[in-house]
C-alpha cells in the first residue's frame, strides 16, 4: 500500500475535487515490475547514424533527441533516414550520458534519437505518464552522468517500478495509474502557482536592481528610497537634483600597457590563503575568469617587473566577458585575457565601475565580440555634475553608498526567494519519493 502521508494527501485530493470518492486508496496494493520485464517494457536505443553532419544538413519536422538537457533534449528538427527510426508512441525517453545528469521525459509525439538517447516503450499494461513520474526520483537518486555511471539500458533496466494491482472492474491497474498521475499533477498545480508567484517577485526585484544606475534614477522607487537614504546620512539633495554628463573613459582614466604574465599562476587561491608570512611576495593574477573577483591565482614577485604590476584601486575586466568590471584594491598583474584602467583622482573608482558596467551591458560582448582595450577606452559613461557644496567626486561616493545599501537589501530578498523556490522543489521530490519509494509491500 501507499505511504501513509501519500494516502492522507490523496484523501485531501478526493475531498477537494470530489473525484473517485468510492476509491479506497489505502487498500490499493502494488507489485514490483522490473524494467527488464519485456511483457511490460521495451527499450529502444538511439541510432549511431544520426550524427552532427547529417543533422545540420537535413532539417525537417521531427525532433532529434540527444544528450543535452536543453529544450528537453531536443537538439534540432530533422528528416528521418528510415521511417522505422521514428518512435510514434507515448513513451518515456532519457539522455544516456551528460555531466549534469539524466532525466526521464514523457513523449507523446513522434521523434528520433541519436546514440546518446534511449526510449522505454511501455506495453498496454503501463501508462507512459505514470512510468515517467515513477522514474523521476530514481534518476535523481542515481545521479547518472559520465564515466562509470552512465544511464545505459543495462543500468536502468535493473530498476523496478511499483505497478498498482487491479482493485475491481472499475479501478483497473491502468485506471489506477492514470488516477495517481492526476493526483500528483493536482498537487503540483498549486506548487507551480507558488513558483510562478516567486518568479514574478524575482522579476520585480531584478528590475529594481537594474534600476540602480544613473540613467534610471527617476523611477519612483529609487527616488523614494534615496530620499530615506539622504535623510539618514544628512545629505541635503535629492537624486533628481543631479545632472549627468557623458564623458569618454579616456578623459578620466588611464589604460596602462602592462607586461603580461605568461605561464600561469605560481600558487592557487587556497594556497595563498594558507600562507603565513610570505603573502607580500605574491600578487594576484586577474585573468579570463569572472569568479573570485577575476583572480585566478597568485604570481611570485620574482617573475614580475615594475611594468607587470598595476597601481592599487584599479578597475579590471576580461576581454572575454566585457559586461562585468571588478575593483582591485591591491596591485595586480594581468595576462592576455585581462586589462585594467586607473581612474584619476577626481573620480571615484567604484562609481566608474558601476557606470561602465551599465554601458557594457548594452554592447553585447561575447567570445566572438571581445571587449578589447580600445573598445572599452572609447566608451562614454554618465558622470554626475557638481552641486552646491558637493563635488562630482563626493556625489559619486554618495551614489555608490546608496547603490551598495539597496543592493544588499535586494540580495537578502533574493536569498529568501531562492530558499522558497528550493522548498517547492524539495516538496516535489518528497511527493515522488513517498509515492513511488515508500510503498509497504507487506500489504
Amino acid at each position: 500500500m501507499l505511504d501513509h502521508e501519500v494516502i492522507k494527501k490523496f484523501k485531501e485530493f478526493q475531498n477537494k475535487t470530489g473525484k473517485y470518492k468510492d476509491l479506497a486508496i489505502e487498500s490499493v496494493q502494488f507489485e514490483k515490475v522490473s524494467l527488464s520485464n519485456e511483457e511490460y517494457f521495451k527499450f529502444l536505443k538511439g541510432k549511431n547514424k544520426y550524427i552532427k553532419r547529417y543533422i545540420s544538413k537535413n532539417s525537417g519536422e521531427y525532433p532529434i533527441l540527444g544528450s543535452s538537457l536543453k529544450n528537453s533534449c531536443i537538439s534540432s528538427y530533422i528528416k528521418f533516414i528510415d521511417s522505422n527510426d521514428l518512435i510514434d508512441k507515448e513513451c518515456v525517453s532519457f539522455n544516456k550520458d551528460n555531466a549534469k545528469g539524466s532525466i526521464p521525459f514523457f513523449r507523446d509525439y513522434p521523434f528520433l534519437m541519436d546514440r546518446h538517447h534511449i526510449a522505454i516503450l511501455p506495453t498496454n499494461f503501463v501508462n507512459a505518464q505514470y512510468l515517467q513520474k515513477s522514474l523521476i526520483y530514481y534518476f535523481e537518486k542515481k545521479n547518472f552522468g559520465w564515466g562509470d555511471n552512465v544511464a545505459t539500458v543495462d543500468a536502468v533496466s535493473e530498476h523496478s517500478v511499483p505497478i498498482p494491482k487491479c482493485s475491481n472492474e472499475k479501478y483497473t491497474s491502468l485506471e489506477l495509474q492514470k488516477i495517481i498521475v492526476e493526483f500528483l499533477e493536482h498537487g503540483f498545480d498549486w506548487l507551480d502557482k507558488i513558483k510562478d508567484n516567486i518568479d514574478k517577485q524575482y522579476s520585480i526585484y531584478d528590475r529594481l536592481r537594474k534600476s540602480l544606475i544613473p540613467s534610471t534614477f527617476k523611477k519612483s522607487y529609487i527616488k523614494n528610497r534615496f530620499y530615506r537614504y539622504a535623510k539618514e546620512k544628512n545629505i541635503d539633495f535629492n537624486i533628481t537634483d543631479i545632472d549627468f554628463k557623458e564623458i569618454v573613459l579616456t578623459s578620466i582614466a588611464e589604460f596602462p600597457s602592462m607586461t603580461r604574465v605568461v605561464g600561469g599562476c605560481d600558487i592557487t587561491l587556497d594556497e595563498y590563503q594558507n600562507l603565513l608570512e610570505d603573502k607580500k611576495n605574491y600578487f594576484a593574477l586577474v585573468s579570463g575568469t569572472v569568479e573570485n573577483n577575476q583572480i585566478s591565482g597568485y604570481v611570485h614577485k620574482s617573475r614580475l617587473t615594475a611594468k607587470s604590476l598595476s597601481k592599487p584601486n584599479v578597475i579590471s575586466w576580461t576581454r572575454i566577458n566585457g559586461k562585468i568590471f571588478f575593483l582591485q584594491e591591491k596591485s595586480v598583474c594581468t595576462n592576455d585575457d585581462s586589462f585594467v584602467m586607473e581612474v584619476n583622482e577626481n573620480n571615484f573608482a567604484e562609481y566608474v565601475r558601476y557606470a561602465s558596467m551599465q554601458k557594457m551591458r548594452l554592447k553585447g560582448f561575447h567570445w566572438g565580440n571581445k571587449a578589447g582595450k580600445n573598445k572599452v577606452k572609447e566608451t562614454k559613461i554618465l558622470v554626475p555634475e557638481k552641486l552646491p557644496n558637493y563635488s562630482s567626486y563626493t556625489i559619486q561616493k554618495i551614489i555608490v553608498g546608496f547603490i551598495n545599501e539597496v543592493d544588499n537589501e535586494l540580495q537578502q530578498v533574493f536569498d529568501k526567494l531562492e530558499k522558497a523556490y528550493d522548498g517547492v522543489e524539495r516538496y516535489k521530490k518528497v511527493y515522488f519519493a513517498r509515492t513511488f519509494s515508500l510503498i509497504d509491500w507487506s500489504k
